[in-house]
C-alpha cells in the first residue's frame, strides 16, 4: 500500500499530542512531523522518542533556515510547515492537519491512495464535525460526527437544522467546510496550503471529496473549551469564512453565545434521521485511550 505522512503545527496538552500520534501511527502512518509553535513546549521530550514522530522545534533557527522570518499568523506558519515537508519529498503522500482532526478512513489509507489517479496531485478528505459530547476524563470523546450541510445541496434539512441562526451557518458547519488534503510528492509547480494547494500559480479546482478518507473535526465538542477559545479564535480571523457567524458572536451576550451553541452542535431528533439517511451523521469511537496506552509501551 501506499506510504503517507502527516505534518502539523502543534501547540497543545501533551495528552492531546499523544491521542493525535497514537491514532494515526495505528493507520499507518510511516512518519508524523510535530512542529512544536513554542519551541520550549514540555511536550517534546515526552513525544520525541516515539518511533515514527519527528518533533521540530520552531525557534528562531529554524525560521532563518526556512524562509528567514516567522510568518506572524498562524495559518502563515502552518503553511510554511507543509510546504517544508513536501518539499524533503522523503514519502508519496503527505497531509497537514490539525492537531484537532482525525483521519477516519473506510478501510485503509494507503488502499484509499493507491486507488486514486496517476495524474491526480491532490486527494481531499470530507471533514466532519464533532457534535457536543459530555466532558470524559480523555479528550477527544466518542461521539456523533455531521458533514458540513450545504443550504444549496440540501435546502429544507439546512433550514430545518440551523432554524433562526440559518443565515449565520452558511459553511453548513461551526468550522471549516473545505477539509483538508493529501499531496502527491514530485508534482512540478504544486504549492501545498492548509486546506488545498495552488497549482503552478492558481488555485487547484476540480478534486472533488474522496469519501474513504474522512476526517474528523473535534472543533467543538467540548462547549466550555469552545466557549473559552472563542475570543481567541475571533481575534485571529479563524471564522474569516464566516463574516456573518463571526460579527454574531463577536457581539453577542453569553446567553445568546450559549443558545447559538445550543441550536447549532447539539444533537436533536428532529434532524438526526433525515442527517443518517443522507450520510451526513456518523457515530465514532477512535478508542483513543486504549491507543495511547499502547504508545506509552516501552
Amino acid at each position: 500500500m501506499a506510504e503517507w505522512g502527516i505534518c502539523t503545527t502543534v501547540k497543545a496538552p501533551l495528552i492531546e499530542v499523544e491521542a493525535f500520534v497514537a491514532h494515526h501511527l495505528s493507520l499507518g502512518a510511516s512518519q508524523i512531523w510535530l512542529h512544536f509553535d513554542d519551541p520550549d513546549d514540555p511536550a517534546i521530550p515526552a513525544i520525541s522518542s516515539v518511533l515514527g514522530v519527528t518533533a521540530v522545534r520552531c525557534d528562531a533557527d529554524y525560521w532563518v533556515d526556512n524562509g528567514g522570518k516567522r510568518p506572524p499568523r498562524i495559518e502563515g506558519r502552518q503553511s510554511a510547515n507543509i510546504r517544508r515537508v513536501y518539499k524533503s519529498g522523503l514519502l508519496p503522500w503527505v497531509a497537514h492537519i490539525d492537531i484537532d482532526e482525525f483521519i477516519h478512513p473506510v478501510t485503509h489509507v494507503g488502499a484509499a491512495l493507491d486507488q486514486i489517479d496517476a495524474d491526480d496531485p491532490i486527494v481531499r478528505m470530507r471533514p466532519w464535525e464533532a457534535l457536543y459530547a459530555p466532558v470524559t476524563d480523555f479528550p477527544f470523546a466518542p461521539g456523533l460526527f455531521r458533514a458540513p450541510i450545504r443550504p444549496a445541496t440540501v435546502p429544507l434539512l439546512f433550514d430545518r437544522l440551523f432554524g433562526d441562526y440559518s443565515p449565520l451557518m452558511e459553511r453548513g458547519s461551526l468550522s471549516h467546510a473545505a477539509g483538508k488534503a493529501f499531496y502527491r510528492s514530485g508534482v512540478e509547480g504544486l504549492r501545498p496550503k492548509i486546506h488545498t494547494a495552488r497549482l503552478k500559480g492558481r488555485p487547484s479546482t476540480g478534486y472533488p471529496f474522496n469519501d474513504d478518507l474522512r476526517l474528523l473535526h473535534f472543533h467543538a465538542q467540548n462547549k466550555t473549551a469552545w466557549i473559552n477559545a472563542l475570543p481567541r479564535r475571533l481575534k485571529s480571523g479563524s471564522y474569516g469564512g464566516a463574516p456573518a457567524m463571526a460579527d454574531f458572536l463577536a457581539h453577542a451576550t453569553a446567553d445568546q453565545i450559549n443558545a447559538f451553541y445550543d441550536a447549532v452542535m447539539m444533537n436533536n431528533a428532529k434532524w438526526e434521521q433525515s442527517c443518517r439517511k443522507r450520510d451526513l451523521l456518523i457515530e465514532v469511537d477512535l478508542n483513543l485511550p486504549a491507543k495511547v496506552a499502547n504508545l506509552r509501551q516501552p
